[in-house]
């Protein structure tokens, strides 16, 4: 336990491969599930999303009434989730797990399933939302699902309201608000600099962005896979093209010129460039 604690916290500094290699280092001593449902995660960050959902599958199998779902509900409710996000992903079937995960109390995966209603017209979605902001009042996954749920009306006052509200909560919930409140900022036409560690590939392919506009020197963690990186960086600059910052996108290919050692390809990654 003490292991995997130091990897989470070495991981949310943005350093994925000293984690995961200091994980790998750990020997075979009692139960795994702590240790491979951390490795899920790894995975699960850096692009890896197939071996991540056989991973979690693979642990959530060996699950008995006296290992993980006795003395470890709330891990098995996250690792449920995060097979959910990852089946979601690759286009499989995704809500059992993610069903099961809310039954486990996990408040992101019930956050996932009333924005999952909203997206389909689901009559008593909306009426899940307003419970869910009820029993969690203040919750900043739960601001987080309204703000989506109010942007998807149109309401961008009111979303950005409640992922500010969202990010002002110390959680890891805060700190997903605080990325989309960026990349909202950048697509509204200002510039902030991209504050949040790369614990992952969007994060990642956000720091690419801040850094790369800027001229600064940049290069990702060697455990996040090149093609998620580009993959997800190349939906950035996309979506700044659509929102009208074609200064930024140009800013960007003039300053990726001679920079594909630190990302492969990434010179390309704007046409013309």
């Amino acid at each position: 336990m003490l292991a995997r604690a130091r990897a989470l916290d070495r991981a949310n500094q943005g350093h994925l491969q000293e984690a995961w290699d200091g994980l790998g280092s750990m020997p075979e001593i009692g139960p795994a599930f702590p240790v491979r449902s951390t490795r899920a995660e790894f995975l699960q960050r850096s692009g890896r999303i197939r071996e991540a959902l056989e991973e979690a599958l693979e642990v959530l199998d060996l699950a008995t009434p006296v290992g993980l779902v006795a003395t470890h509900g709330k891990e098995r409710g996250d690792l449920l989730h995060l097979a959910a996000r990852c089946a979601r992903r690759l286009g499989r079937s995704f809500l059992p797990l993610l069903e099961q995960s809310v039954s486990e109390g996990n408040i992101d995966a019930r956050c996932d399933l009333v924005l999952l209603g909203i997206e389909k017209g689901v009559p008593s979605a909306w009426k899940d939302l307003d419970v869910l902001l009820r029993t969690h009042a203040g919750h900043p996954s739960a601001l987080i699902a309204a703000s989506e749920a109010a942007r998807s009306q149109g309401d961008r006052s009111t979303s950005d309201l409640l992922l500010q509200q969202a990010s002002s909560i110390p959680s890891e919930a805060a700190l997903r608000a605080k990325g989309r409140l960026w990349m909202r900022a950048w697509l509204g036409g200002a510039s902030p600099a991209f504050e949040l560690p790369a614990t992952d590939i969007e994060n990642t392919a956000a720091t690419a962005l801040d850094r790369v506009v800027r001229g600064l020197p940049w290069k990702p963690d060697p455990f996040l896979v090149p093609d998620s990186v580009r993959r997800t960086l190349g939906e950035i600059l996309q979506a700044l093209l659509d929102a009208g910052r074609e200064d930024a996108v140009r800013a960007f290919a003039a300053n990726a010129t001679g920079r594909d050692a630190d990302l492969p390809g990434i010179t390309t990654l704007v046409e013309g460039a």
